[in-house]
């Protein structure tokens, strides 16, 4: 049976089981093809980030997929469902006899629908065990950190850390310069006077490293905190064996799937606290789900201002069972307002297009601005004064920033001329160039030369290197078809079995630059673009440059990206589950 085959082995999709099955005489409207076609369906579905889809817009989809008649599609679900393939969920009703519309449910497969389980899970144990905090005067702590920092917090900053030592579970969230790393550095220092246990993590190796900078902890990522067992396939901290914590701080938590997220919070011990930490207002995670906007949206919170939220939220007792404290942070501090970077990011936000000077070539460019917009005339123009401003304008007039290790070109797109691809090439050749007489390695994403930049695309555990990990290759063995590669202070050799998982870094795609910032980003912006244009997509990209950020492109696409708020919107079931199993949300 060509679909059983394909799902037992790698490699083998179910496009081409498909081929297969028709060529050996199988019917369009067999069951195994029209159950393997549901599930296929899922699974692309999934890839675009929703771990749940309604039954009746899963219908069209796969009707349209396979060919085939939706009665046909209604019956194989129903059979997936009585075996426990596929899960469906109905909605809410206040009626119990009233009987739910056809097509009315949820459709899962199983582990998404276990995944969003499980952080449902322990968000109710959190809620309904108590703290291992020891007893904290919140107003006196606060007060001692405005001393050690020098000046005194905001409003919205001293209710933010209130509602960390006096919830198990709350959100801090806001853009760029609203005192997020003020409000982390405070909280760290306070926990430490007391001896609470805490741990600090985020997604990424960069993000966890600015996380060390910023607060005086050490961070770590995810995968390193739960330690990853390549035997088991598992994490060494789960839910039997939970961190040694009583306080976890995670950063960057827009990045968290459900499968990720999953794992981490069933590690978190019920009685410590859990502050997450992230700018809903970014790309979504690249994995299925939405789980720190779920979390957010959740609460019963969420519409409120973050202000309201010291008399709202009751303080810690025993038992407790309440939705996480959100605080929402909007007003910028970060050098009272003068960072360009920090007010385009926020009007891009509020969906103002309105950009400054728009020059007219790299020349003209404002060494002393943080933020520059180039304009370019076409996807040539503008691949060439991208090339100008690494090669030329950078070294010469700014002269602090190295091209390679401190300069990232941000793509909206892999492909085309001003993609990532592209780019790649035009830099390598432009910033490494192979010496004459020496010698390189090919494989799928190009060519390796010592001293490429370069990303690791997939998790890689036995050499503990992440999905978005930027190294540099120090040497390479064209006889051996190795390389070597240094990502921060460790080496590792690559096989050529392996290359497939690295590509050139020069430029990157914006998805992969989520969770890192840079000295200074180049961000190409043209129509081409179109498809991807979107207000989250560039607000990601500005909100990753540290203290340059070069805009090269077409004042046009920029306008078209601000005012694109419509992202797709993922579909999940995590609310739903969280609002069953702990009463007092909403």
């Amino acid at each position: 049976q060509p679909y059983r085959v394909a799902r037992e082995i790698d490699g083998i999709g179910f496009k081409t089981a498909d081929r297969i099955a028709i060529n050996l005489g199988f019917a369009n409207d067999a069951p195994p093809r029209l159950d393997a076609g549901l599930l296929y369906a899922l699974e692309t579905l999934q890839e675009d980030g929703h771990t749940a889809y309604r039954e009746a817009d899963l219908i069209d989809y796969s009707a349209e997929l396979l060919t085939t008649e939706a009665r046909y599609l209604e019956v194989r679900i129903a059979a997936l469902v009585e075996t426990k393939a596929l899960v469906r969920h109905w909605p809410k009703t206040d009626t119990p006899l009233v009987k739910p519309l056809p097509g009315s449910g949820l459709i899962q497969l199983p582990h998404n629908d276990r995944a969003e389980e499980k952080i449902a899970a322990t968000v109710a144990r959190l809620n309904r065990t108590p703290s291992a905090l020891p007893p904290i005067k919140t107003d006196a702590a606060v007060e001692w950190a405005e001393k050690k920092a020098g000046f005194i917090f905001a409003d919205l900053q001293r209710t933010a850390l209130k509602n960390a030592l006096t919830h198990k579970l709350s959100i801090l969230t806001g853009g760029p310069g609203t005192g997020k790393t003020t409000i982390l550095r405070a909280l760290v220092e306070i926990l430490k006077a007391k001896k609470v246990r805490v741990h600090l993590a985020a997604p990424t190796g960069r993000a966890a490293q600015r996380l060390s900078e910023t607060t005086g902890g050490f961070a770590s990522t995810i995968h390193r905190l739960l330690k990853y067992d390549a035997a088991s396939g598992g994490f060494t901290a789960n839910e039997n064996a939970p961190l040694a914590t009583d306080f976890l701080i995670l950063d960057e938590a827009s990045m968290l799937d459900a499968r990720l997220a999953s794992a981490l919070l069933q590690a978190v011990p019920s009685r410590a606290h859990l502050l997450l930490v992230g700018d809903t207002d970014q790309l979504p995670s690249v994995g299925a789900g939405n789980v720190l906007k779920d979390l957010i949206t959740t609460s019963d919170l969420a519409s409120g201002s973050a202000s309201d939220l010291s008399t709202l939220n009751p303080p810690l007792s025993t038992g407790a069972a309440r939705p996480p404290a959100v605080t929402r942070l909007s007003v910028i501090y970060r050098q009272q307002g003068q960072s360009q970077i920090v007010t385009t990011a926020h009007a891009i936000n509020s969906g103002d297009p309105t950009l400054g000077a728009i020059l007219p070539d790299v020349a003209s460019a404002q060494v002393w601005a943080d933020l520059n917009f180039i304009a370019a005339a076409d996807t040539d123009d503008c691949v060439r004064k991208v090339i100008e401003l690494v090669t030329e304008f950078i070294p010469r007039k700014l002269k602090w920033p190295h091209p390679v290790h401190d300069v990232q070109i941000l793509a909206p797109m892999h492909k085309g001329v001003a993609g990532v691809g592209n780019f790649n090439v035009q830099l390598q050749s432009a910033l490494n160039p192979l010496a004459h007489g020496a010698r390189a390695l090919r494989s799928v994403h190009g060519e390796y030369r010592p001293g490429d930049k370069v990303i690791q695309l997939r998790n890689n555990y036995d050499k503990a290197l992440f999905n978005g990990d930027i190294g540099t290759i120090v040497s390479i063995d064209p006889e051996a078809g190795t390389l070597d590669a240094k990502f921060d202070n460790d080496t590792h050799t690559f096989d050529r079995g392996e290359f497939a998982n690295l590509a050139l870094a020069y430029a990157i795609s914006i998805h992969k630059s989520q969770g890192s910032e840079y000295p200074v980003v180049i961000v190409p912006l043209l129509k081409a673009h179109f498809i991807m244009l979107q207000r989250n997509l560039i607000y990601t990209a500005i909100t990753r440059g540290k203290k340059k950020v070069f805009l090269v492109g077409e004042p046009a696409a920029y306008a078209m990206a601000v005012r694109n708020a419509e992202s797709k919107t993922r579909v999940t079931h995590l609310r739903e589950k969280i609002a069953a199993l702990t009463p007092a949300f909403p």
